[in-house]
């Protein structure tokens, strides 16, 4: 009972907090384009935007305006984060990552790091940064779990369970954000590793969607930002096409992944890393500048995708489809592609809410639009050839918003390397299967690609760019050691440093901490003579027991044992959940 009490509490309240955020995120995301005049804001309403249009290069007195609101929810959203809950920073996905990896962190995931994040996250959307609040949805959703598993004694005496809990959290957290349940159900195993049982999937799943329902009841109500609509069918020869996306999501990722690895070192060996409120507010400012004369790349990410995803009929930006502006129209989507890729570049790593999705969406679906502008021109120009025998004279044929679609998969394909949950995704957001085949052409096309630079997602870059603890997988590890006798790679066992379970003294655990300072954990046996395995404590959870014990009196007796010592509950801990799993 307890765990679906959690489950309603946790579902409503992400639904709930999801909703706040994204008015709070489309308010202040707009409010700087909505600041001028009453002709400016005319212009920038949501449904009356037009590209290329003679108010495209607004007034300085406009650029200035969008500057100081941006430079001001920058600073803020920094402030915020640096003064409140420094954790909040960054994509949050790491963290996560090497937490279901078994690793064991200080209590972070907390109620303070959900509102920091909460109120950093809309801000950050405003200041027109080039990152998405969409990643660290799953780092918000996890310090929601995080806050509330410990007022339920079956979660709070289980460090499985606790984690189990953090990995629903996480998957509905990006299920909110994108609006796909089933998407970040899968996210939460496949790019995660979530610690899911059978009981756990199918409670990542109720909690997802009982957030995605509740995000739709308050919220949006109907449609989310997210969800398109096609009508046409596609063309065999519009496979080259799916291709050349494909080939590009695969490129960016791999290039904005090996990029941002370089500007994290950077940042950590120069003045920015002593300044970095400072360092947010110049970028947003450079951000405004290189951004505010383009209409694509001024946008709010989400807005410009809901248009990116239309078909020409029904599209606002209407110089999108005119053939006598093809020309300035491809000049400008190529120059958003690459001011896009290079902010976000070195946008990733700042102290704000820095997320890779939305970003990576919107470089693939611009490029994807380019592509299908070609595509489209091709055919309009070759209307004879047999590949389109089926087209109707005088009507569409290609669709540019299709590969616009297949683009955003693209683009994240290459930042996450995820396969299923993209796919998965993909049909969430058209509702069909229809272009299922595209979509699992870009999506391999992407991986391939991007594999051959290396075999690293976004969040495991991070994880080595902020050094935390991670057992690569044995794919990833050098074999140069393959003839060497096994036995020359291991330790011996009566050379081992190990802690036993029973009648395990605080002398000795005091004795063992002092005689090897070289070690930062150990692990944890049943017995010496049995050998079996029980879990590994790490070294600062070893020395707060002792400086706990001696602070009450009991390391005076040497048959005080450690278990009887409140600082190393996280013994009993790994013990119960080791035993929850084997049964």
């Amino acid at each position: 009972m307890q765990s679906w009490i959690l489950l309603i509490i946790l579902g409503v309240s992400l639904g709930l907090a999801a909703a706040f955020i994204d008015v709070l995120a489309f308010d202040w995301g707009t409010v700087d384009q909505r600041s001028s005049t009453q002709e400016q804001r005319a212009a920038w309403d949501f449904l009356k935007v037009e590209l290329l249009h003679t108010q495209f290069y607004t007034f300085p007195s406009g650029w200035g305006v969008y500057l100081a609101f941006a430079s001001l929810f920058g600073a803020l959203a920094s402030i915020l984060v640096v003064r409140v809950a420094p954790d909040a920073a960054g994509g949050g996905t790491p963290e996560i990552k090497t937490l279901f990896d078994g690793f064991t962190t200080s209590n972070y995931l907390n109620f303070k790091l959900f509102v920091t994040m909460a109120l950093s996250m809309p801000l950050t959307v405003g200041s027109g940064i080039a990152v998405g609040k969409e990643g660290p949805f799953v780092q918000l959703a996890s310090s929601l779990a995080g806050a509330f598993h410990g007022f339920f004694p079956t979660y709070r005496n289980s460090e499985f369970r606790k984690r189990e809990i953090i990995a629903v959290a996480a998957g509905s957290g990006l299920a909110v954000a994108l609006g796909v349940p089933i998407g970040g159900t899968l996210f939460a195993l496949e790019e995660l590793a979530a610690p899911f049982s059978t009981r756990g999937l199918f409670h990542g799943y109720f909690c997802a969607l009982l957030a995605y329902i509740t995000l739709q009841y308050v919220g949006f109500g109907g449609k989310h930002i997210f969800q398109f609509s096609l009508t046409r069918d596609w063309l065999p020869i519009e496979i080259i096409g799916f291709l050349a996306v494909g080939v590009f999501g695969g490129l960016s990722g791999a290039f904005v992944i090996k990029m941002s690895q370089a500007v994290g070192r950077f940042r950590k060996k120069h003045w920015v890393r002593r300044h970095p409120i400072l360092e947010v507010v110049l970028l947003t400012i450079l951000t405004g500048l290189l951004c505010y004369p383009n209409a694509l790349t001024r946008l709010d990410a989400s807005e410009l995708l809901a248009y990116l995803y239309q078909e020409c009929e029904e599209s606002n930006y209407k110089q999108l489809c005119d053939a006598n502006m093809r020309g300035t129209t491809v000049a400008l989507l190529c120059i958003a592609i690459f001011v896009r890729v290079n902010l976000t570049i070195v946008s990733l790593g700042l102290k704000i809410p820095a997320g890779i999705f939305i970003p990576s969406m919107v470089w693939g679906s611009l490029f994807g639009r380019l592509i299908g502008i070609g595509m489209e021109f091709f055919q309009i120009n070759n209307p004879g050839l047999s590949v389109f025998s089926s087209c109707v004279a005088d009507k569409p044929c290609v669709t540019p918003a299709l590969y616009a679609v297949l683009g955003t998969i693209a683009g994240l394909g290459g930042i996450t390397r995820l396969t299923m949950t993209l796919a998965a995704v993909f049909i969430e957001m058209s509702g069909s299967i229809k272009y299922i085949i595209p979509c699992m052409i870009v999506i391999m096309t992407a991986k391939s690609v991007a594999d051959i630079f290396g075999r690293e997602s976004m969040t495991e870059a991070g994880v080595r760019i902020l050094r935390y603890p991670f057992l690569e997988s044995a794919e990833s590890l050098s074999l140069n050691i393959i003839d060497r006798p096994i036995h020359e790679s291991m330790t011996p066992f009566k050379r081992l440093v190990v802690l036993r379970k029973t009648q395990f003294t605080l002398q000795e655990a005091n004795r063992i901490v002092k005689e090897n300072t070289g070690f930062r954990a150990y692990p944890v046996m049943k017995t010496l003579e049995g050998r079996e395995f029980l879990g590994v404590v790490n070294l600062p959870d070893i020395i707060r027991a002792i400086e706990d014990a001696k602070n009450r009196g009991f390391l005076e007796n040497s048959e005080d044992t450690v278990s009887n010592v409140r600082g190393s509950i996280h013994l009993t801990e790994i013990v119960q959940a080791i035993d929850e799993v084997k049964g």
